[in-house]
């Protein structure tokens, strides 16, 4: 039985169908498969033909007819259908040649007399090369077929795998928890980043907040986390990494992943690599104040000396406070000196 079939009706249309066609790379000019498809045709009612093939993810259908030659070279001319735009294809042989089965045998190198070039106003060229029609290709192409199934099968089964895993693993997730080591990961990073004096001054917030005697930073955070059934890890916050080990694991490239409400999770090993953006307000102070215990209670001042100004209590961090109702209990004057993150006292010493 002969491959080379025409498909043939009242209309005396003839065309051939190619199993697939090559192009030169874009950047190394390699031939390489572009289409999987090309289908030449030829209308003798109306002296057309047809070319109706894919590029990528595009569908082209060219509707052309015999223009002359130019330079040893077979000129058709048209419009591409779908859009309307003006076409032309040049060939080294006649168009006809393409509805008997003539195309390449090898996909090394290209073949010249096999070459169609397609020139769409607006959209560009392509050089195609149709792939010859055979026995051994079309049984490739089944084996091909066969083997793309097996995968998409075993796709969709490891897909609802891992989906159950990354449902599990999520319900893991305690965003309270998250947000105290963030808090303590904040203390840390204001010991690092103070002066001498004991100042701090985070220059990369979104806004700052606060009083003179404390003040609130909002700061944006990148966190990375892995999850697995075991639990749930902070690998990076921001530039800082804070295990190495997995992080090196990370890749935004990974070959399994999902998506769910706008947050993509990495598959890796039986867990998934993800970010996670959090917005805290991180509350800090480093003072001295004047405190007075009376019989009735306390009397506050920012400063000491001459110079110090009486405040409220309501601007006393609550953290302070508390710390100086817990602690002084005999009456007197006291100069105290603090230092406090979020929920931590880093210092607070009085005389």
């Amino acid at each position: 039985m002969s491959l080379c079939v025409y498909a043939q009706n009242s209309t005396s249309v003839k065309s051939f169908t190619y199993p697939d066609y090559l192009s030169p790379h874009p950047y190394t000019g390699n031939p390489m498969y572009s289409g999987k498809t090309i289908e030449i045709s030829y209308s003798a009612k109306t002296s057309t033909y047809g070319i109706d093939f894919r590029h990528g993810y595009l569908g082209f259908m060219l509707s052309l007819k015999y223009k002359g030659m130019t330079n040893g070279k077979y000129v058709y001319g048209g419009f591409e259908t779908n859009n309307m735009l003006e076409a032309i294809v040049i060939t080294s042989v006649k168009l006809s040649r393409f509805l008997d089965n003539h195309g390449q045998i090898q996909d090394e190198t290209f073949e010249d007399d096999n070459l169609i070039e397609v020139h769409i106003e607006h959209l560009g060229s392509l050089s195609i090369y149709p792939i010859k029609d055979t026995p051994e290709r079309r049984k490739k192409i089944e084996e091909q077929k066969i083997m793309e199934l097996k995968q998409a099968r075993e796709d969709s089964i490891r897909k609802v795998s891992d989906l159950a895993l990354l449902d599990s693993c999520l319900q893991l997730i305690d965003t309270t928890k998250i947000t105290k080591f963030i808090e303590k990961y904040e203390v840390d990073f204001y010991k690092k980043n103070k002066d001498e004096d004991g100042n701090f001054e985070y220059k990369y917030e979104t806004y700052k907040v606060g009083n003179l005697l404390w003040g609130g930073y909002i700061i944006d955070y990148n966190l990375v986390l892995y999850i697995s059934n075991e639990g749930y890890k902070i690998v990076k916050i921001n530039s800082d990494i804070l295990d190495n080990e997995l992080y090196n694991q990370y890749d935004i490239n990974a070959k399994h992943s999902y998506t769910l409400n706008n947050t993509t999770y990495y598959k890796n090993g039986r867990g998934f690599f993800f970010t996670k953006y959090l917005g805290h307000q991180m509350l800090c102070g480093h003072h001295t104040i004047t405190v007075k215990k009376k019989k009735a209670g306390f009397i506050y001042y920012d400063g000491t000396g001459l110079y110090k100004k009486r405040i409220e209590e309501k601007y006393l961090p609550i953290i302070i406070l508390n710390k100086i109702k817990s602690d002084i209990t005999e009456k007197g004057t006291y100069i105290i000196n603090y230092t406090f993150v979020n929920d931590f006292i880093i210092q607070f010493t009085y005389q």
